[in-house]
């Protein structure tokens, strides 16, 4: 393979343009080479001023040269915290003026919809009733009264609530009494409501059905109505025989008397005690991201709690937990959003159309599609079933059926680990490793042994059975060693040598050889070195599945040494050059501190351009020959 000259690699394409088109670039022209420039600035021959004013030193604490080796425009976008509200926020008011309802229904609805709100107004619209059917959402009266028709009921029970003892003493005056005596009244104590509660559920209600059925069912469902047996349902409204005062309201659900200031309603209608509220909310919270779908208490009532009742019941700490259940349900819904892996990194990468691996603003780079670390051109699976295999013990199994064998005598497994072909078992039986026979049988030179031959002609099915196993570990060590090797690599120019970059540009600065503009070529080198020891391990994992060919094979492996032996180079010399002693000025050389380091700084980035020229071509022949992508 002939390996192009530095000369030739340098040559940009946008040079290469220049000649087809003509020497000359204007009017509009002009305008889309100055807009589309960042697409060549990768390949072209970095030219910088001396002014160190325009210089920003924490571009040496994060990785940020990373455009300078993967090509292409930008098909994604980072997205901050802050900015992942903002999209949120106007999604579900989009939706909401949209659609004609709350933003908590919308927001509700959009998680359900994978936030895809042309998805979700198609079948709205379509058929509003269904959408809230599948959903378990209230019916308005509108769109109840079709389904009153069909099923003779109501979707959502009535509320309860507990109207002024004048009401309903005129409620029992109007009706028959037949209240058994060992029933007792509710007096307002907890104690007595909750007796009142149980004699209710017992006796099935005072009015015979639908009182003692409703009290059955808030019992049934954990909610502890307190009511004495003289329920009443007047007009869709369950009252209570219960004594309280006005301006009281008795909580069902505390079974206590509370002032109605400290009472809270929801649409539903159903009215509990604030005291009931924070702590109902509280427990929610602790459930997870599920409480964003919590709904009202009462028993098989379908309107969810509202955002302003969680703002209302939770502490700022609290709300700060909701609100990142809220942030994390907009990103995990999203089809095409993925959260950033790295740790302590809360951005988010909104993919539009890339070819899989992204960067964070954090310097991190991982697949959008997997969220593993970026592995472009290796297929996803891939990557998931060589880390799965690396994981399982399935490996370990294999080593001890190629290191052991089974006592002919207890069927232990037994691992040799000595020279010596005498085995004795913890069962104290004595045999032969080689062919498994009593030993005090053997005959002679035991090392011949005669058994063994026999039995080797014969073909013994384990032994077959063993050899596979053998070639098969090999098979996996050879190409997990490699893995492990470049994955070191890796490792070392991230922790090791991007630490020891910045002490050397801090170097070369300060003896006056560079302003730190012109030193980002080392910055750039060793991430170029991270990128191909990233690809290359994976490329390991790839080659361990793939069903090659002889002559796929052996092109396979020669892009892949080509890349190694390229790279090896240049990580080399990244790691072994001394600057400080390099460019210092010595008497037997006529060769100035600047002469040296221009020299050194032209062979370091012809390298590191010829590396990413394999490396971008191994990338192209992995996707299109291989059907790696």
């Amino acid at each position: 393979m002939e390996m192009e000259t530095p000369a030739e690699l340098r040559k940009t394409d946008l040079e290469q343009h220049k000649e087809e088109q003509g020497d000359s670039v204007d009017g509009d022209d002009a305008d889309i080479a100055e807009d589309n420039e960042f697409e060549y600035a990768e390949d072209e021959e970095f030219q910088y001023e001396d002014n160190d004013d325009d210089y920003d030193e924490r571009a040496f604490d994060e990785p940020q040269a990373d455009e300078a080796v993967y090509k292409g425009p930008v098909a994604y976008v980072v997205l901050t915290p802050a900015e992942l509200q903002s999209r949120q926020k106007e999604m579900v008011s989009d939706t909401a003026e949209l659609l004609g309802i709350d933003k908590d229904l919308a927001w509700f609805l959009l998680r359900e919809y994978r936030c895809c709100p042309e998805d979700l107004s198609q079948d709205w619209f379509a058929d509003e009733r269904k959408v809230r059917e599948k959903f378990h959402l209230p019916i308005p009266e509108g769109l109840a009264e079709s389904q009153q028709d069909r099923d003779g009921d109501s979707n959502t029970p009535p509320p309860f609530s507990i109207l002024p003892n004048l009401r309903a003493t005129k409620a029992r005056q109007s009706r028959a009494k037949v209240t058994p005596p060992e029933t007792p009244k509710a007096k307002g104590k907890a104690g007595t409501a909750a007796a009142a509660a149980a004699a209710a559920v017992r006796n099935g209600g005072a009015d015979g059905g639908a009182g003692g059925e409703a009290a059955a069912s808030a019992a049934g469902g954990g909610v502890g109505v307190g009511v004495s047996s003289k329920g009443v349902r007047e007009g869709g409204v369950l009252t209570f025989d219960v004594e309280m005062k006005e301006g009281e309201y008795y909580c069902p659900l505390l079974a206590d008397h509370v002032p109605a200031s400290q009472t809270t309603e929801l649409k539903c209608g159903h009215r509990y005690s604030n005291l009931f509220w924070s702590q109902y909310l509280k427990t929610a919270l602790q459930d997870g991201s599920s409480c964003l779908g919590k709904r009202c208490p009462a028993p098989g009532c379908r309107e969810l709690v509202p955002s302003h009742m969680w703002a209302k019941f939770l502490s700022d700490d609290e709300m700060a937990k909701f609100q990142s259940f809220n942030l994390n349900g907009f990103v995990e819904s999203n089809s095409n959003m993925r959260w950033c892996p790295a740790a302590a990194c809360g951005n988010a990468v909104e993919d539009r159309n890339s070819t899989g691996d992204v960067k964070c603003t954090c310097g991190n780079w991982f697949c959008v599609f997997c969220g593993e670390e970026a592995h472009r051109p290796i297929p996803c699976e891939t990557i998931k079933k060589w880390n799965e295999k690396n994981q399982s013990e399935a490996e370990n199994m294999t080593w001890i059926l190629v290191n052991t064998k089974n006592c002919p005598k207890c069927k232990n497994p037994i691992e040799k680990n000595h020279g010596c072909m005498h085995m004795t078992c913890r069962c104290r039986h004595e045999f032969c490793w080689l062919c498994l026979g009593d030993w005090k049988d053997h005959r002679g030179d035991y090392y011949r042994c005669n058994v063994y031959e026999g039995r080797k002609a014969e073909e013994d099915p384990k032994e077959e059975e063993r050899k596979r196993a053998r070639e098969s570990l090999e098979r996996y060590a050879h190409y997990f060693e490699r893995y492990r090797a470049h994955k070191h690599g890796q490792e070392v120019a991230t922790t090791k040598q991007l630490p020891q970059i910045k002490q050397r540009c801090e170097t070369l600065v300060t003896m006056g050889l560079a302003t730190y503009a012109e030193v980002t070529f080392l910055h750039e080198a060793t991430l170029q070195i991270i990128n191909c020891r990233r690809m290359l391990k994976f490329s390991y994992a790839y080659a361990y599945f793939a069903n090659f060919d002889k002559n796929q094979k052996a092109l396979f492996e020669f892009h892949q040494g080509q890349l190694e032996h390229t790279l090896d180079k240049l990580q080399e010399k990244t790691e072994a050059e001394d600057l400080t002693e390099s460019f210092k000025q010595h008497a037997d050389t006529d060769e100035s501190p600047k002469m040296k380091f221009a020299k050194f700084k032209q062979d370091l980035t012809n390298l590191t351009n010829v590396v990413n020229q394999f490396f971008e071509r191994m990338k192209d022949t992995f996707e299109h020959d291989f059907g790696c992508s």
